[in-house]
């Protein structure tokens, strides 16, 4: 690119220049020009933008690439020397390592006037941001979306990670979201139902949503929660909030004790007795109960006091369902805490009552300990079971006794003689056999023994 000369000489003191050394010839260095061997290659300059840097006018010589500021070559430089400065400074963005399903990014540098990115701090290798992606350790896991029903919400399509659960609302995992946001709301509107506390007697509900087109009920106002009424119940506490003996929600009164009634077992045609008592018995002086029955099966023959609380008043002699019994004793110096049986009653069943059970029943009345206190006791009940027939009642009379034997060992002997064969087997194996005359025969001897 550097032009040669021929020689020459020249006057010291004037620069004249000449082509001989006897100075004959006179000239100048232009005419003693030798041509270099290649033009020096012009490039126009441009002005630096937001975040690129410009450039002055330059010549360089395309074979050994030296480069000048002028077109004559005598102004040697560099291409850094000639460059204008950008308008604005990049901004560097720190590398960001991938996570479990989150993409990282490379280190980079961007404009922040015209946001263009660049992969070196100089601005000279243009890139963009998905091209400095560091892809995540997962890939997301895709589930389709799903449309929403007369109370059930809808879901919009959405991808998580397998890993940590993070939740997307695209498919690249940039829009961070959560399942409730991607909810679509429910057709019909849900309809509220406050709570409602339960009481001594009452169960109580926890507040819900249910769907007034079919009724679907959930613990949630989202509709999430499915679930039924019978989950939400709350049970009934038992717990009475007695003012003077009665509670002021139910109007249940307050019991001391209870009442106790033995149930008994006969066939049609026989009578039975039954015994009542009180359990906790917390002193009384008076008591007056009413015993009811089943008037189409069972029949009130006899009532006996039987002297454990004083002052019986003397039952009534229309003896009908219910019946009235009374004990006062005014002049008692103190309470009675007995809970051992104090009345009996007779029972007959009555000709042709079908097998099975028949309820009798005892309720309270009124009572009173020795300082006039009213004091109450639940009722109870009892069952009084019909047989078609005793086992050991050969006879069918409705008792099991010497004569009953006799008449097992006369059968088993090959006598003709009429017996129930249903009571005979006493022993219950379905056979009447010499085994059950001896089990009978240790019953009649008072023998610890279960027939039947």
């Amino acid at each position: 690119h550097q032009n040669g000369s021929a020689e020459y000489w020249y006057c010291p003191e004037c620069d004249a220049v000449f082509a001989d050394a006897e100075g004959v010839q006179l000239t100048n260095r232009k005419n003693l020009t030798i041509a270099a061997e290649y033009d020096l290659v012009f490039v126009a300059g441009y002005e630096a933008a937001c975040h690129q840097t410009g450039m002055n006018d330059y010549w360089y010589c395309p074979e050994c690439d030296a480069v000048f500021a002028d077109a004559a070559g005598t102004q040697l430089t560099n291409r850094k020397n000639l460059t204008i400065p950008a308008l604005n400074d990049l901004v560097y963005v720190d590398a960001v390592e991938a996570g479990c399903h989150q993409a990282g990014s490379a280190e980079y540098w961007y404009c922040p006037d015209c946001d263009a990115v660049f992969a070196d701090a100089a601005g000279t290798i243009l890139t963009n941001r998905k091209n400095l992606t560091i892809a995540a350790e997962y890939d997301l896991v895709f589930v389709a979306g799903y449309e929403a029903a007369c109370h059930q919400t809808g879901m919009n399509d959405y991808w998580y990670c397998p890993e940590c659960d993070a939740v997307f609302a695209d498919a690249a995992g940039t829009q961070l979201t959560n399942r409730k946001n991607l909810v679509i709301p429910a057709v019909c509107d849900l309809v509220y139902v406050a709570a409602v506390d339960a009481t001594c007697v009452d169960n109580g509900m926890n507040e819900y949503w249910y769907c007034p087109e079919c009724d679907a009920v959930f613990a949630d106002a989202a509709g999430i929660q499915l679930t039924n009424r019978k989950n939400l119940t709350i049970a009934a506490t038992g717990e009475h909030d007695y003012v003077n003996d009665v509670c002021t929600v139910c109007g249940k009164i307050k019991t001391y004790g209870s009442y106790e009634i033995t149930g008994a077992t006969g066939i049609a045609g026989s009578t039975v007795e039954v015994y009542i008592s009180l359990s906790e018995n917390p002193g009384i002086i008076s008591l007056r109960n009413s015993i009811s029955y089943d008037t189409s099966a069972l029949e009130l023959v006899a009532v006996e006091d039987l002297g454990v609380l004083g002052g019986f008043t003397t039952p009534s002699a229309n003896i009908d369902s219910p019946y009235v019994l009374r004990w006062s004793n005014a002049l008692a110096s103190e309470n009675n805490e007995s809970t051992e049986a104090f009345v009996k009653l007779t029972f007959a069943i009555k000709d042709g009552v079908a097998a099975g059970d028949y309820t009798i029943s005892v309720d309270h009345i009124e009572s009173r300990n020795i300082d006039g206190k009213k004091l109450a006791f639940e009722g109870a009940s009892a069952q009084i079971t019909v047989l078609e027939y005793f086992t050991g009642d050969l006879d069918g009379d409705g008792e099991i006794s010497d004569w009953d034997a006799i008449m097992l060992q006369r059968y088993l002997a090959g006598w003709d003689v009429e017996i129930n064969e249903a009571a005979a087997d006493v022993d219950g194996d379905g056979e009447v056999t010499d085994w059950d005359s001896i089990v009978l025969e240790r019953y009649l001897a008072g023998w610890v023994i279960e027939l039947g």
